[in-house]
């Protein structure tokens, strides 16, 4: 990814996007970059903010939900970049007693020896984001009391899900901040994907430290995926016959790494957080 300023893509326990600034940092989502534009270049950030609002564009389009982890498109040909913790079922699912690959970990030196992770296992790719808040909770009674209220929201938010689903995405439609803002969210659901590299316990666990966000850190904490599709370019269950899903955004490594000062955006799918909780 060109930028002119080194980019460090993280797969973090965040909810999208944040920024930590120097002493100063903050969590947004991606359509909220925009208006820290002036903040930003106070940073010494010289891309263009806008570019983080659109979650199929360059950057955001290379970050995709294993469903509670975040991954990168790291190559063209659908490499996917992700924490060592995150690799566990994986390691768990194609480990025997003879080869314990949760100890030993792995490393396919070709295509053809890559694993299948089970058929748990999903790469969800955001095809689009729209803000649907109107459509949700627009043209309300105030006079509805809270049981009907809430029953007519789930039932509009259960029609959005249908008929987005209906073209063949695994969509939700979530609340944000509160029940403010309601954003519907359809994902291409990738089902063959097969571990290529992972590295040994010692390795990706060292420290003791198996999740993020405890430093300094020395662990390796990291691993590859690749996802597979059927020949017709569609999600398909295992099979030797599927190939590369081809990704439309990658991020690009950056050689030099990052230095003191720079600005570092860090963005994910978690599972969960309180980050927007206040603080008491």
């Amino acid at each position: 990814m060109k930028t002119p300023l080194r980019f460090l893509v993280l797969a973090a326990a965040l909810v999208v996007a944040a920024l930590p600034l120097a002493a100063d940092e903050g969590m947004w989502m991606p359509l909220q970059i925009p208006d820290l534009a002036q903040k930003l270049r106070a940073q010494g950030f010289e891309g263009d903010p806008a570019a983080f609002a659109d979650l199929t564009g360059q950057p955001m389009g290379a970050i995709v939900s294993l469903g509670g982890c975040t991954g990168s498109f790291v190559s063209p040909e659908d490499l996917i970049a992700t924490n060592h913790h995150c690799v566990q079922g994986s390691l768990q699912f194609n480990s025997t007693p003879q080869k314990n690959l949760l100890v030993d970990g792995f490393l396919a030196k070709t295509r053809d020896e890559e694993l299948s992770n089970g058929p748990g296992s999903r790469v969800f790719v955001t095809v689009s984001a729209k803000d649907v808040t109107d459509a949700i909770t627009g043209n309300t009674s105030p006079k509805l009391d809270d049981r009907k209220r809430f029953d007519l929201v789930e039932q509009r938010v259960k029609e959005r899900v249908a008929a987005c689903e209906a073209g063949g995405h695994r969509c939700a439609v979530n609340a944000f901040f509160g029940g403010l803002k309601y954003y519907e969210i359809a994902q291409l659901e990738i089902q063959d994907v097969r571990l290529v590299y992972a590295p040994a316990a010692g390795i990706g666990n060292f420290g003791g430290e198996t999740d993020n966000w405890r430093w300094p850190r020395h662990t390796g904490d990291w691993s590859f995926y690749r996802a597979y599709v059927g020949k017709d370019g569609k999600p398909a269950t295992f099979s030797k016959e599927n190939v590369p899903y081809k990704p439309a955004r990658f991020l690009r490594v950056q050689p030099a790494g990052v230095k003191e000062g720079d600005l570092v955006f860090v963005v994910g799918y978690p599972g969960r957080t309180q980050r927007h909780q206040t603080y008491t």
